[in-house]
């Protein structure tokens, strides 16, 4: 049970990690394992590209084994990173 418990707070702390900067939180990076076996890496990143698109935002977060990470997608943006 807290074990349970553990990863549900993990899991919200990382959403509000982006979500408290105005920033679309796609999934924690655990929903890539799942997929692993059945979706290839270019295809898991298109489908954040097009979710981030979907949502009319120019970035979006997600967190993969312990690190945060960013989709963006605004081309203006792109090029002053």
């Amino acid at each position: 049970m807290g074990l349970v418990l553990l990863l549900i707070f993990l899991a919200r702390r990382d959403a509000n990690y982006f979500e408290s900067r105005g920033i679309l939180y796609l999934w924690n990076g655990t929903y890539r394992l799942s997929n692993l076996p059945r979706i290839h890496n270019v295809e898991n990143n298109l489908e954040m590209y097009n979710r981030t698109r979907r949502n009319n935002q120019q970035i979006a977060g997600i967190v993969e084994f312990g690190i945060k990470n960013t989709v963006v997608t605004d081309p203006e943006l792109i090029k002053s990173i």
